[in-house]
């Protein structure tokens, strides 16, 4: 969605873009703003400065979506260096130990099955995570070691794409829940294999129901954004929509609550729709079934 305001046009949707290596997602967004023309403008799902791969960025009003996507599970390409540990836990860090390993590839994929499914991960040092109003990052830059809380992830799917025994580099896809350190990950399975490890490649090929495939280089983006914008309610269209009447669009945009026996296309049970004024995307509500109220999520 384009909108002209005097002479700037902004850009209002979602941007699926292929970060590349060296940039931070802060720095994707802000490569993005300007040619956006608008301040505000985030992304769905911090990948590593190292990390290549599917970052889904919203601009303008169509931040206001994020909280609300049915869909933050990950799908990572990544290689397993055993023997080797940085500081980072990728190969950006300083080696802090080297050890002589031969772990076979039928070693490997079975220490692979021990972490299927729900588990607790401590984030690594060097991560966005805050605690106590800090980066854990920052922390780990002045030399202090802060430990974050253990949080609960899930790995869906985890296997062994290819093994490189001779230089015993291992290349694995994990599915997983959001919040999945992939870097600690790997630090993990080391240590069920009596090791230490650290990523030397980790790609994203899959976040927030979109796929590397989807993706565009971020600089070609940044060279023509408005030829990469989609709609708003594109990362929304798995919940189901329902359409108001003119008076409805009016009240719902005024922050008035709808009655739900009076909405076209009202399907039960659902969390949050999508709601159209005609074939306009106006927000989201959420549904009060008890009450028979759509509640206001969000109005564009």
């Amino acid at each position: 969605m384009i909108e002209k305001r005097s002479c700037f046009l902004i850009l209002t949707g979602i941007i699926l873009a292929d970060k590349p290596a060296g940039f931070t997602s802060f720095d994707a967004v802000a490569k993005l703003r300007r040619v956006c023309g608008t301040k505000k403008i985030g992304h769905a799902g911090t990948l590593d400065p190292a990390a290549t791969g599917v970052l889904p960025i919203f601009t303008h009003t169509a931040t206001r979506l994020i909280p609300l996507l049915p869909d933050h599970n990950k799908v990572y390409r990544t290689v397993i260096k055993l023997g080797v540990l940085t500081d980072t836990l990728d190969a950006r860090g300083l080696i802090l130990r080297e050890e002589k390993t031969a772990v076979t590839a039928e070693e490997f994929a079975a220490a692979l099955h021990l972490f299927f499914g729900k588990q607790v991960q401590t984030p690594p040092m060097f991560s966005a995570v805050k605690v106590n109003g800090q980066r854990l990052y920052s922390a780990a830059r002045r030399g202090e070691e802060i430990i974050a809380p253990p949080r609960e992830i899930e790995i869906f799917d985890i296997s062994l794409i290819n093994a490189d025994e001779e230089n015993q580099s291992f290349t694995v896809s994990v599915s997983c829940s959001r919040g999945t350190y992939i870097r600690q990950l790997a630090a993990d399975i080391a240590v069920r294999l009596g090791t230490v490890a650290h990523l030397t490649l980790l790609r994203r090929t899959m976040a927030c129901g979109f796929t590397i495939e989807q993706c565009a280089p971020l600089l070609d983006i940044a060279a023509d954004a408005e030829k990469y914008i989609l709609p708003p309610d594109e990362p929304v269209k798995a919940y189901p929509s329902v359409f108001v009447s003119p008076a409805q669009e009016k009240l719902f945009r005024n922050g008035g609550q709808l009655f739900l026996e009076r909405l076209r296309n009202f399907t039960p049970g659902a969390e949050f729709v999508r709601v159209y004024g005609g074939d306009r995307f106006i927000g989201m509500g959420a549904p009060d079934e008890e009450r028979g109220i759509l509640k206001i999520k969000c109005v564009f």
